[in-house]
């Protein structure tokens, strides 16, 4: 095996990653990753050829240091927001990670790692901006099928179909995904709860079993009028259908029965002019109906019962619109400046109704949102290309959040400096912050009964918190890397059980520390196992 390259200072050969990539002969020197504008960019059929994938989703785990070995993508360890072809949506995360699974790989034209995401992709924290091949210009059909059955304890059926249409300027894109079959899954508990003025044992085991249909579909289509000047337009649809039995032995005996269903509609409209203008608009609609039946009892040591038969229904009504408008500017000497705005609309209108066995309300089990959120933002942003080894980016956010509970405005600074400092070594500096506010529902007096034995309990009193990340990343090689972080919370909440001495109950809360601060090192490595990469985390 033998490589040809070139040097680069401001890239990765193929020379330096070839000691990832199982058994490969390579020709040339094209670059697989290039660190510009404080990012890195992968070149995703460059790396695809060596490590070949069936989704886009899958791709993104083969670049060094991204993972999803906790269900969703994270690089070295760190949880990362997903944006597509750098365009703003009102999409969660879930919905655009299954917009990856059922794209196809061999779409992928690149892949931007950032540390720390700049101001005008309008997210915050490290993200991953997914560029997808341009056929502008063109003629050409493609498409890709398929289909399978999982088995753990039961089995899924799942089938995907894309597909790819251009005809000169116009282009066209559909994708279907499908998922049917059933889940299990087992949980236990053991506590020794306070009662008065002595100690109960309590334990119990659970086991739930649910039966699931998904719909994913997205239609998308674009117009090329000229060179940096096209229209971007696209619906994505989702219906699920979930129902969940559960059984519960022990302490406590209980089955509980759940019927829920999930609607999803979207339409996002992208405009990007030629003189580095590019206007956005997103609208998704959502809702989420429920039903829920709860019977169960609980015997103490002393033999006394506790009943618990209940029914409740519940819906979750979401209407959200968002626009942008972000202008970008290529000055000479390596200078790039940015600045742009971003307003967002939300409709939050739910209920949820609890009854007992005797057809009476509970009033603590009761309760109705119609709640509305208003986002703006307004940020300016610079970026320098030093010399072919060092380049940076930094912006600066202004936001106001409004809701019947909070009206505050913030600043959210970005920074992001990147040192090639040669074919062996690279460094990279973040800065971010962000703010995370609670749920409506988590700032109510209202309790969810989600089995015999446990409650959750709103808190009237909750707090949003900010946080700030700080991360120097050492890449050696572009095969180990080395991340010193500090991450500081103040204001911190997280959900928390408390056992009330006066029954047989744990209340889960969501409540505010003081802060949360955590500082540390982390490594990961890529290395071969069985003809493949992976990614080891200490």
């Amino acid at each position: 095996m033998k490589a040809q390259t070139q040097t680069q200072n401001d890239s990765l050969t193929m020379e330096n990653m070839m000691h990832n990539l199982p058994e490969i002969m390579v020709k040339g020197s094209r670059p697989i990753v290039k660190a510009e504008r404080g990012m890195l960019s992968y070149n995703m059929p460059l790396l695809m050829k060596q490590l070949p994938a069936d989704n886009a989703y899958e791709a993104l785990t083969h670049i060094p240091g991204v993972s999803d070995a906790t269900g969703s993508i994270s690089f070295s360890g760190n949880e990362v927001t997903l944006i597509i072809n750098g365009q703003a949506t009102t999409l969660t995360q879930e919905q655009l990670t299954e917009r990856l699974k059922a794209m196809p790989a061999a779409q992928l034209a690149k892949a931007e790692v950032m540390l720390s995401a700049p101001a005008r992709y309008h997210v915050r924290g490290m993200a991953i901006n997914i560029v997808t091949k341009d056929y502008a210009g063109t003629n050409q059909l493609s498409g890709q099928i398929i289909g399978g059955m999982r088995q753990n304890k039961y089995a899924n059926e799942f089938g995907n179909l894309y597909l790819s249409l251009q005809r000169d300027k116009f282009g066209l894109d559909a994708q279907y995904k499908y998922v049917n079959g059933n889940s299990y899954g087992e949980s236990s508990r053991i506590a020794n709860h306070p009662l008065g003025n002595n100690r109960i044992h309590y334990n119990d085991e659970t086991g739930q079993k649910s039966f699931g249909i998904t719909h994913d579909y997205r239609l998308g289509m674009n117009y090329t009028f000229s060179k940096n000047n096209r229209l971007d337009v696209a619906y994505t649809g989702q219906w699920d259908k979930t129902n969940s039995n559960s059984r519960t032995t022990g302490s406590s005996i209980s089955g509980m029965h759940r019927d829920s269903h999930e609607y999803l509609h979207n339409v996002d409209v992208n405009y990007a002019l030629p003189f580095g203008l590019t206007l956005s608009g997103s609208y998704t609609y959502y809702r989420t109906p429920q039903q829920q039946a709860l019977d169960g009892t609980i015997t103490t040591e002393n033999k006394n019962e506790t009943e618990r038969n209940l029914t409740s229904g519940s819906e979750q009504t979401i209407n959200k619109w968002m626009f942008t408008a972000d202008q970008t500017h290529s000055l000479t000497h390596g200078w790039g400046l940015s600045y742009g705005v971003k307003g967002q609309f939300t409709s939050n209108k739910s209920y949820q109704t609890t009854i007992d066995k005797d057809g009476s309300v509970l009033p603590d089990g009761t309760s109705s949102v119609d709640n509305n959120e208003r986002i703006w933002n307004i940020y300016a942003g610079f970026s320098k290309q030093i010399n072919k080894a060092i380049s940076l980016e930094a912006s600066v956010a202004a936001e106001q959040y409004h809701s019947p509970v909070w009206d505050k405005w913030r600043v959210y600074p970005t920074l992001n400096a990147l040192w090639n400092v040669n074919d062996n070594h690279l460094l990279n500096l973040s800065f971010s912050s962000n703010s995370e506010f609670p749920s409506y529902w988590s700032t109510m007096s209202n309790v969810f009964y989600s089995s015999t034995y446990t409650e959750i309990h709103g808190n009237p009193d909750l707090k949003p918190f900010s946080y700030y990340n700080v991360n120097l990343m050492w890449q050696i090689k572009r095969r180990y890397t080395l991340m010193a972080f500090a991450s500081l919370k103040p204001d911190y909440f997280v959900q928390l059980p408390y056992q009330t001495t006066d029954r047989m109950a744990v209340i889960m809360k969501e409540t505010n520390f003081d802060y949360s601060n955590s500082y540390g090192l982390q490594a990961s490595a890529i290395v071969l196992a069985n003809g493949s990469t992976a990614t080891c985390l200490q």
